[in-house]
């Protein structure tokens, strides 16, 4: 499956739930998790060797969190790859995660540096420079 067949699969109250839940600060950006969604589902994918892959972490605090990475033979961050090519990407298959956990964790990753690529651009800019 796809990172494009969940968004068009799933409605914005079912995710808004479990994404809040998941991530409760980000209530605070309802609208822009909204406006991004709709956007995302009218976006042509573009096909993309990558695969979603999820880990759940314990760091050594024992601190508690999932990761969501790329791989293509080896694992990389893909929080500033483009956004088509996050739709055209295949999702490791996973039985510890619903397709709407998957679709949360995937959300807030892509809009760690912005909600949208014009603004995560910026951010990317921002830290080159510094």
């Amino acid at each position: 499956m796809k990172l494009h067949e969940l968004i068009t699969t799933h409605k914005w109250p079912e995710i808004k739930d479990r994404l809040f839940e998941l991530y409760p600060e980000q209530k605070r950006n309802a609208k822009k998790h909204k406006r991004l969604l709709k956007n995302l589902k009218v976006m042509q994918p573009r096909n993309s060797l990558l695969t979603i892959i999820l880990q759940h972490i314990t760091n050594s605090d024992g601190e508690e969190y999932d990761s969501v990475l790329g791989m293509a033979g080896e694992i990389f961050n893909i929080s500033t790859v483009d956004w088509d090519e996050w739709l055209g990407m295949d999702i490791m298959p996973y039985l510890a995660y619903t397709e709407i956990d998957i679709l949360c964790h995937c959300l807030w990753e892509m809009t760690w540096w912005g909600f949208t690529e014009k603004k995560r651009d910026k951010q990317l800019i921002k830290l080159e420079a510094s």
